[in-house]
């Protein structure tokens, strides 16, 4: 990833340890958790232990990135394939930082796959209102819109992507996609 170093196996181990070390001195050291718990969920079978990590940062971290760390927290279980765990966590972003669209989107898409249709769209709902630009959550609440069976207000939804992306070959591609496979 751009931005982060690229590390061999060894000085993973040594910048682990050196976290732990200093998380062990400062247990409320929020810095060095988030960055181990972006350590450890980057390794293959840690996942569980990364959820761990990231809920000790969501609590240790200040209330304004609070909302941040909550989606963090909700990324990683998503990552560990704990569901129900995420939605609960990302129920909890989205009440704790109403204005926060990517916290509504992850929670309406995980919705979506839990079956949760109803649920869902009032999360893409309130992801789409909070990005009006965004064509995205449109696409995910049409998506679940027409998988919930209604199709009068999926068609509707669609109209305002179209009017969004009007010159877009990607979204208009999109489009024709989405009516082909309702056709």
């Amino acid at each position: 990833m751009a931005g982060r170093p690229c590390f061999g196996r060894r000085q993973v181990k040594e910048r682990e340890a050196e976290l732990r070390e200093r998380i062990a001195q400062a247990p409320d050291d929020a810095e060095a958790v988030r960055e181990l718990a972006r350590l450890i969920g980057a390794e293959r079978g840690r996942k569980a232990e990364a959820v761990e990590l990231w809920r000790s940062y969501a609590e240790t971290v200040e209330a304004a990135d609070a909302a941040a760390a909550l989606l963090a927290l909700g990324r990683a279980q998503i990552e560990a394939r704990r569901e129900a765990d995420a939605i609960e966590t990302l129920r909890r972003c989205a009440q704790e930082a109403p204005d926060h669209p990517e916290a509504f989107e992850v929670l309406g898409a995980l919705l979506v796959r839990a079956g949760d249709l109803e649920s869902a769209a009032v999360a893409l709902r309130r992801a789409a209102e909070l990005q009006p630009d965004a064509v995205q959550p449109l696409l995910a609440l049409v998506a679940c819109l027409d998988e919930a069976g209604e199709s009068a207000e999926a068609e509707e939804v669609l109209g305002s992507i179209q009017k969004l992306g009007s010159s877009d070959p990607a979204i208009q591609a999109l489009i024709r996609e989405f009516l082909h496979r309702r056709s």
